[in-house]
């Protein structure tokens, strides 16, 4: 009997990495058997453009993960997102009620009105992300928090 295939989604940085080199990061993911897929930020910036392929902008890009998650028959989903990654991979792993989440480094909240600080210096929104509305304070999501299939816990220092 085979196995279920398992994927893990990689949301990159602005500058295509997970802090750590893919290569060494693919090195451990493989040990776990799992199928892995990286998408790459190519604009730079918090992948308001969304990934070629999947979508146009953060939003869109749920219908296309779905899609590549269905004709590849996965049956458990993991996501994973690093710095100016984390805040679409926290989103979308959300919207495709994906198993576990691990973000490090992740603002959960980019709205006009947010009170958390942007450090100098690092990626932040462009007037697209703003535009296109998906940016929202993701602790109180609640379109986001009832697709979770187990319990899910945000922290923030």
């Amino acid at each position: 009997m085979c196995e279920p295939e398992r994927l893990i989604i990689v949301f990159s940085t602005a500058y295509n990495n997970f802090d750590i080199s893919f290569l060494v990061l693919h090195a451990i993911f493989l040990q776990y058997g799992y199928s892995i897929l990286y998408l790459k930020n190519l604009d730079g910036g918090m992948f308001a453009d969304g990934c070629p392929g999947f979508g146009t902008s953060i939003d869109t890009m749920q219908r296309g993960l779905e899609a590549f998650i269905n004709s590849h028959g996965i049956v458990e989903t993991f996501v994973t997102g690093f710095s100016s990654g984390g805040y679409a991979s926290l989103y979308l792993a959300g919207q495709i009620g994906a198993s576990p989440y691990l973000g490090f480094g992740i603002k959960t909240d980019w709205s006009r009105t947010s009170i958390k600080k942007t450090s100098l210096g690092r990626v932040s929104p462009s007037l697209q992300d703003h535009e296109n509305k998906t940016l929202t304070d993701l602790v109180s999501f609640l379109p986001m928090s009832k697709n979770w299939k187990g319990k899910a816990d945000l922290w923030e220092a």
